[in-house]
């Protein structure tokens, strides 16, 4: 929703880093996505409760492939 199938930030996520970015890859790691996932960060409210951590790992996994 916020971010595009390409892992582009949209409109309602500006100012969030773009998933496909190379130098994002560099220091994004599947915990970090997953801690950001569960506590929020910036407009994105928090998951913990929502998601549990076996889909908070799936969605950090599958963001990191949308690195070029």
């Amino acid at each position: 929703m916020c971010h595009g199938t390409d892992g582009v930030a949209k409109k309602m996520a500006e100012g969030s880093k773009n998933f496909n970015d190379p130098a994002w890859k560099k220091t994004a790691t599947v915990e970090s996505i997953v801690k950001e996932t569960a506590d929020g960060k910036g407009k994105m409210k928090g998951f913990a409760g929502k998601l549990s951590p076996e889909q908070m790992n799936a969605i950090a996994t599958y963001v990191l492939t949308l690195a070029k």
